[in-house]
């Protein structure tokens, strides 16, 4: 087998021309280099050298990860061949890589503890890219476990692979949504922790972090979402049933080692891609710096990543329960927790039953993935090239939309380019494919989670594939009288560049054409976009530089001073708001400026609406410091701008406003530091130091701080 050879030109030491050919044999590579060298007034002088092997002819790195991982789950190299290959080709479709307007609601802020309101939350978090790729195989290894569930693909299941596929599909529900949720799959549905278990084992997890603690009720509750979840994944192949307190289980098969070891194993395989066990040997469960967090975006990722490989990787999980059995042991007898049992937690693994799937493990061997040659790599190349070309001049006619796989809109591009559609309260993907003559053709993924988008607010993302199509996403909540979220409405819009569109009819048969046409085409749509912006800025600098018809025509038309004529001095209008130079400028009263120091948030002062104490001020000074803390938001609205303002007796004194910081110091507040010159103020009188806040409705007062004379 032939393929087409690569040709290098240099201009060093003369003239060389480089071709590279790849020769291909099966179950290895060999390729060589062919350098045709001369100079002028020589002859040519052809030099034969092997090079590359078959790792480093690999254009995608990430691929062997997601087709190792495939591979374990199915055992079948063409199955893992194609479920890489498809998540490799979706992860650049993932909309705003998960980076959008997501913010935590409000409604996201935990529990009340010990009088203490916890701040708010974000739910879900952002994965990195390889992350982002194990979890696209969990959900493309989906649709080739649905055809060989149904007998109609490539090998027939056994108990093993069910076991196997039952693990990968709870992470897939709860990876990506936090900590919280794998805490419930991995020790509450796997291990069979109860309510207060789970509370205490979640509390730890955190470091007791009073933002995220959860109450028993709630873990009810969302238990039983998960597992409906689950039942509906395998309808018919696992049965349910309810214990004498009333609770809804899956009915489990008794774990024998093999299934114990085959669930360990599983477990290491998932666990997400660049995460390390934090929890060194003798560790103090209550004090574990790497599972706090201090409330910064920043770092809230990286944090609960580190919880996230605490559950799932077997060895750091059997580390983590070990301490958490000797606190709970040590408890005092009044504590509603001390008889919490995590001891022997692999007796307590309950995997389902599988109903038809009896026949034990398979034999197949998915712990050792083949290695790929050379071959599949270039079928890769080709496979993901031809996609490109193909998004790139895509010209869909119809668009449908899908939820959690299953249709829930469709129309045709010819009549609308925008539509309306309603989605269920447990939707998590959102899918959205376009389809011409050739097939369907995915055009963009969002992952939806209903709960973090705030009461008011809409939520909108938007992706802009590689033709140019431009594909928007809009969600709104539907929430009941309780609060509880009942669906979504959503919009979506499909919009085509108008010189995409030209460019893709005349590429539309891009196959047979030769390749030069394809380039002429991408220069020439940056050379009309150059030459279209160049033509704007001409237009915009004609217009805006100053032209002699705008002097006054009263000064043109003064007769000429005569001979002997005293001329009169000429006074020009003072601009409003301008004073002269030569005037004495206005003594400072105060400056504003933003902290970048974190240990000012301790001792700043909160700002709130109701707040009216009186903070005193040493008036014999030249300086006095104060320290402010103003919030990030007023309601569900971020502030962009923010107003300071001395207000004494109905007069204003001083005011600055200031952008916000791109960065808050505690996540939930900006620190301003207000330096005053008590010189300039009055001693006797008490001043109103007022602090409003710009968001999208307008100015709002924030709050206000009164300030007075120290007492002596």
């Amino acid at each position: 087998m032939t393929v087409p050879f690569v040709a290098v030109w240099s201009a060093r030491n003369g003239t060389l021309l480089r071709l590279r050919i790849d020769k291909i044999q099966r179950g290895g590579h060999n390729q060589q280099t062919i350098k045709l060298r001369w100079r002028s007034g020589t002859r040519p002088r052809l030099q034969v050298t092997d090079s590359m092997t078959t790792a480093e002819y690999n254009e995608y790195p990430d691929f062997d990860l997601a087709f190792e991982l495939g591979f374990f789950i199915h055992a079948n190299k063409e199955v893992a061949f194609f479920i890489a290959e498809d998540a490799l080709d979706e992860l650049p479709l993932v909309m705003g890589k998960q980076q959008g307007s997501r913010k935590p609601s409000r409604l996201l802020s935990g529990f009340w503890k010990g009088g203490e309101r916890a701040r708010p939350i974000r739910q879900t978090i952002r994965l990195t890219e390889r992350q982002m790729l194990q979890w696209l195989c969990y959900k493309q290894s989906e649709y080739w476990e649905r055809q060989t569930e149904r007998g109609s693909g490539v090998y027939t299941p056994t108990e093993e692979d069910m076991i196997v596929r039952y693990l990968a599909h709870l992470l897939f529900l709860t990876l990506r949504r936090g900590s919280f949720y794998v805490s419930l799959a991995i020790g509450q549905l796997l291990h069979q922790f109860d309510r207060r278990e789970t509370r205490l084992f979640y509390d730890i997890l955190t470091q007791s972090d009073s933002a995220r603690m959860k109450d028993t009720g709630y873990i009810g509750k969302q238990r039983l979402e998960l597992l409906k979840k689950i039942c509906q994944r395998f309808n018919g192949i696992i049965s349910t049933t309810k214990t004498n307190g009333g609770e809804k289980h899956i009915v489990a098969q008794k774990v024998t080692e093999p299934v114990a070891n085959l669930v360990h194993e599983c477990l290491k395989k998932f666990t997400p891609s660049e995460t390390v066990c934090i929890i060194n040997p003798r560790f103090d469960v209550t004090d574990i710096p790497g599972l706090y967090s201090s409330g910064s975006d920043s770092d809230e990722d990286r944090i609960e990543m580190h919880r996230i490989h605490t559950v799932i990787d077997p060895d750091c999980f059997r580390r983590f329960v070990e301490g958490l059995c000797e606190y709970a042991q040590n408890l005092p007898d009044y504590s509603p927790d001390n008889d919490c049992n995590f001891e022997a937690t692999d007796q307590r693994l309950a995997v389902p039953r599988f109903t038809t799937y009896e026949n034990g493990q398979s034999g197949r061997n998915r712990f050792r993935a083949p290695s790929l040659a050379i071959e599949d790599y270039i079928r890769l190349r080709r496979t993901l090239e031809t996609r490109s070309r193909r998004r790139r001049s895509f010209s869909p006619k119809h668009i449908s939309i899908y939820g959690d796989s299953s249709q829930v809109h469709s129309f045709n591009l010819a009549t609308n380019k925008h539509c309306e559609f309603s989605i269920g309260p447990d939707t998590s993907v959102i899918e959205v494919r376009g389809s011409d003559e050739q097939g369907e053709l995915l055009l963009a993924t969002l992952l939806v989670d209903l709960n973090e988008i705030p009461t008011g607010s809409v939520f909108k993302d938007t992706i802009v594939d590689q033709g140019g199509q431009q594909v928007e996403i809009k969600l709104s909540p539907i929430r009941d009288s309780d609060g509880c979220i009942t669906g979504a409405t959503g919009e979506l819009t499909y919009a085509v560049p108008p010189l995409k569109t030209f460019i893709s009819k005349l590429t539309h048969h891009y196959d047979s054409v030769d390749r030069a046409v394809w380039r002429f085409a991408n220069w020439a749509t940056a050379g009309l976009g150059f030459l279209l912006l160049t033509t704007c800025f001409t237009l915009l600098w004609f217009h805006s530089r100053p032209r002699e018809g705008n002097i006054e025509t009263s000064e043109r038309a003064k007769p000429p001073i005569e001979e002997g004529q005293v001329k009169e001095p000429s006074v020009s209008p003072k601009a409003p708001g301008l004073t002269n130079t030569s005037q004495k400028a206005e003594p400072l009263i105060a400056r504003a400026t933003w902290s970048r120091n974190p240990e000012d948030a301790l001792s700043a002062i909160v700002v709130e609406p109701t707040r009216g104490e009186v903070t005193r001020l040493d008036f014999s000074g030249t300086r006095f410091r104060l320290l402010l803390s103003l919030p990030l938001f007023d309601d569900d609205r971020v502030h962009t701008r923010y107003r300071v303002g001395l207000i004494a007796k109905g007069k204003r004194y001083w005011q600055q406003s200031l952008n916000a910081p791109k960065v808050s110091l505690t996540g939930s507040a900006h620190i301003l530091i207000l330096v005053l010159h008590p010189k300039q103020l009055s001693p006797g009188q008490v001043y109103d130091l007022q602090i409003e806040g710009l968001t999208s409705r307008g100015w709002a007062k924030t709050g206000h701080v009164l300030l007075a004379a120290k007492e002596r």
